[in-house]
């Protein structure tokens, strides 16, 4: 008998970032983003990347987060 074997499916890395900005009226805006990433070690990296960058601004840290999932 002849045994096709179909590839594994590799699991797929996301990196889920989240950013939320109170304005003046006590109300806030949410963005949610997502980015695929080659490995989970790139995906913790570029998230503490994106949580210290001064660039979005100071004082942002219990306003934004991110978390990295697998996925088939």
């Amino acid at each position: 008998a002849l045994a096709i074997t179909l590839p594994v499916q590799a699991d797929t890395v996301w990196l889920i970032m989240k950013e939320a900005v109170r304005t003046k009226s006590n109300t806030f805006a949410l963005g949610i983003e997502k980015l695929e990433m080659k490995d989970m070690e790139q995906c913790e990296e570029q998230g503490a990347v994106f949580m210290i960058s001064k660039r979005l601004g100071i004082s942002r840290e219990k306003y934004s987060g991110f978390e990295c999932l697998e996925a088939k």
